[in-house]
């Protein structure tokens, strides 16, 4: 794969992203005037473009510092970080924006966001290696060898 192709497809979700959540947003707010619709929309269009790659760094870091941890216990502990990360987040900039439905407008994002968070938790542990390139792969529950 190359770097190319793998920012090509990353730019590509982040834009679909904002498309669908932004879509989204403004629908559920629409009610409030096209103003509140159209503050909601481009304030969860923005977040979830960027969200991806926030609570990603966020999970990636807490793995990266688990390795002797069960896998359960590190996938629980990054998913949730993460989870949390992303709904604080999300709704502290809906509410400095005056969205009017924050839960409404950042539900669909926060379900599919927890679904990704709890899916490359478990896929990363399951490979053994908390971050991308590494040369050494974490050893989740086991313990130190040559220590």
């Amino acid at each position: 794969m190359s770097r190319s192709g793998a920012q090509q497809r990353s730019l590509i979700m982040a834009v679909g992203a904002m498309l669908v959540q932004g879509s989204w947003a403004a629908y559920a707010n629409w009610d409030f005037g096209a103003a509140a619709g159209v503050r909601a929309g481009i304030v969860q269009g923005a977040l979830s473009s960027v969200m991806t790659y926030v609570v990603t760094m966020i999970m990636e870091w807490i793995l990266g510092r688990m390795e002797r941890a069960s896998r359960p216990v590190a996938v629980a502990a990054a998913a949730a970080s993460a989870i949390a990360t992303m709904i604080v987040l999300q709704a502290g900039m809906h509410r400095l924006a005056g969205t009017p439905r924050i839960l409404v407008s950042i539900l669909p994002a926060v379900i599919v966001g927890a679904f990704y968070c709890a899916i490359y938790s478990i896929v990363v542990t399951r490979r053994g290696a908390a971050h991308a390139g590494s040369c050494e792969a974490p050893r989740y529950g086991s313990e130190p060898q040559g220590e």
